[in-house]
């Protein structure tokens, strides 16, 4: 008896963007999204595989495959995006339907932080799948200080690469000052 096991296709890379309605603040969300933009234009210069997915009220997901009409798709996905979410990003990476969780590699863009995320991330970290937070610090957005988020210290000692954006940041070296290539940004 001979049995033959297949793998489930995967994407190589999973951009995330969290549209959470709860974390914008002034123009974030347009830096989170130029963020994923970014990178998933960085990646599918590389010729990576890549799906992006939208978690705003209803998550929504594009395969990029090549820099086609994927690549249009994916864009016109993001241009369309609209704060609206209410499931926590965390949720999305837990469920093992979700492009964003079978993904080998996954970038999370996200306004919000929160301690069931840094431990999914955390998880994914150690369990050696590639594992990268690009963090858009919403408050100053609205001219709030820079918060102090000792997640990410949490996050970093891990090995999740992390950027931080800040109001007034540009958004290239940002994402290049995580000290991670795979962030590096395809500009603004």
């Amino acid at each position: 008896m001979v049995k033959e096991l297949e793998d489930a296709p995967r994407d190589e890379i999973a951009v995330l963007l969290d549209a959470d309605a709860s974390a914008v603040a002034g123009e974030s969300f347009d830096v989170q999204v130029r963020a994923a933009g970014s990178i998933l234009q960085a990646y599918l210069r590389r010729g990576r595989r890549s799906v992006l997915v939208v978690n705003s009220e209803r998550p929504e997901s594009r395969k990029v495959h090549s820099a086609s009409t994927d690549t249009r798709r994916a864009l016109e996905l993001l241009a369309a995006a609209e704060p609206t979410g209410r499931t926590p990003a965390h949720t999305l990476l837990a469920d093992e339907a979700s492009a964003a969780a079978r993904a080998l590699e996954v970038v999370v863009v996200t306004a919000r932080v929160d301690r069931p995320l840094v431990d999914r991330l955390v998880q994914r970290a150690l369990s050696r799948r590639t594992t990268s937070l690009v963090f858009v610090d919403a408050p100053t957005f609205a001219g709030v200080a820079p918060a102090r988020e000792p997640a990410l210290l949490r996050l970093s000692g891990a090995g999740v690469a992390v950027a931080v954006v800040r109001n007034g940041d540009d958004l290239a070296a940002a994402l290049q000052g995580a000290g991670a290539e795979r962030l590096e940004a395809a500009g603004d």
